[in-house]
């Protein structure tokens, strides 16, 4: 309790020496904070991949060890979102061309409703609704599939692929953005083909905490699921590459807060009084030592939070304005890192001088300030 009172009345003797250059210092410690928020909002990966809100930040793909309750799913799918399209899949074996033998490739088919997942090289990517009621082995197929199955390319409407010894259709050729082939729901059923795998791809981002909350729910209802891509799968990947980030950001803090050191040091003088008492009054120099640390430190963090508040407040008018990527968002983590990283800064530019301190005697200390 001693060394907390003895911290906070060095901070306030900061600004008792020198209101003008504790202001002057405050001033940079906040355009420090602002500086160091905007780099770290567009360089850091995590950043940008929380923020993003394309195709593939909306997608989720699941697999199942044994054909799950696709109503039971689509409940909890759109219970967190609402879901723009939904493919069930499976793996199915294709003949190749010539002596090419057979290849696993995933066959699908889109819930009712869904809008076709595929940009059409040639022929249609959509089934007729006689091709739908009738359960038709006609197929969409990929680029790669084609290839595979006939070394070349396919007349869409006339030439076949056989999937598990059946034959179908080509209608079409396309890019295909959750399967390898594309087949009416009804046909999918009449053939036999299990469910072993589902894509969801949501109308917009959910919530990182709701997206949370659909996994846990899901491995709840379903055990044996494995959860292969979900709304945030690249930011928690991107997290690994926080720390070399911090690294760097710590390194820019640190040249930021070097520009002030000047100021630091007239503080720091300041105060060598204070330190010098209590090295008389029988304070252990390593104590003393901790305490022009700490008040540093405990200076930068209060110095730093408002910055954190004006760039929380203005976010919108102004400082989303100056972003490189747009639309970013951030989250609270990120803030507490950039405060972090502003203390530890300056307590690091602050070490020459608490050495400096640490080197001479008290009695020194002494003479030097009478």
């Amino acid at each position: 309790m001693k060394t907390i009172i003895l911290i906070a009345k060095n901070i306030r003797y900061y600004y008792r020496c020198s209101r003008p250059v504790f202001l002057l210092f405050a001033a940079g410690m906040l355009c420090a904070s602002l500086l160091l928020i905007y780099l770290y909002g567009n360089i850091s990966p995590s950043v940008r991949e929380f923020s993003s809100d394309d195709l593939y930040s909306r997608k989720y793909v699941f697999s199942f060890r044994s054909e799950p309750d696709t109503q039971a799913l689509e409940e909890l799918l759109h219970r967190a979102a609402e879901t723009e399209r939904i493919t069930y899949m499976t793996s199915v074996s294709l003949k190749g061309s010539e002596n090419r033998g057979e290849r696993p490739y995933l066959v699908g088919f889109e819930s009712p409703g869904s809008p076709v997942g595929a940009n059409i090289s040639r022929g249609r990517a959509e089934f007729t609704e006689e091709e739908k009621a009738s359960g038709a082995n006609v197929a969409v197929i990929s680029e790669s599939a084609e290839f595979y199955a006939s070394g070349g390319t396919l007349s869409p409407g006339s030439d076949t692929v056989t999937l598990d010894g059946k034959e179908f259709t080509v209608i079409g050729v396309a890019t295909l953005l959750d399967c390898d082939i594309l087949i009416p729901a009804a046909s999918y059923e009449k053939n036999g083909f299990g469910i072993l795998s589902v894509a969801a791809t949501a109308e917009s981002k959910p919530d990182y905490y709701d997206n949370l909350e659909l996994l846990r729910d899901i491995r709840e209802k379903f055990p044996d699921v494995t959860v292969r891509q979900h709304a945030y799968t690249a930011y928690e990947t991107s997290k690994r590459d926080t720390l070399p980030i911090v690294l760097l950001m710590s390194v820019v803090a640190a040249a930021a807060v070097s520009a002030f050191m000047f100021l630091l040091k007239y503080l720091s003088d300041g105060t060598d009084y204070i330190s010098v008492i209590q090295s008389v009054c029988g304070a252990p120099k390593d104590t003393v030592i901790f305490i022009k640390l700490a008040a540093v430190f405990l200076t930068a963090f209060l110095l730093s939070l408002p910055g954190v508040a004006l760039h929380v407040l203005l976010y919108g008018p102004v400082f989303g304005r100056l972003n490189l990527v747009d639309g970013l968002v951030y989250q609270a983590r990120d803030y507490l890192i950039i405060i972090l990283i502003s203390c530890i800064a300056s307590a690091l530019a602050s070490l020459p001088f608490v050495v400096s301190f640490a080197r001479g005697s008290a009695a020194a200390s002494r003479r030097r300030l009478e």
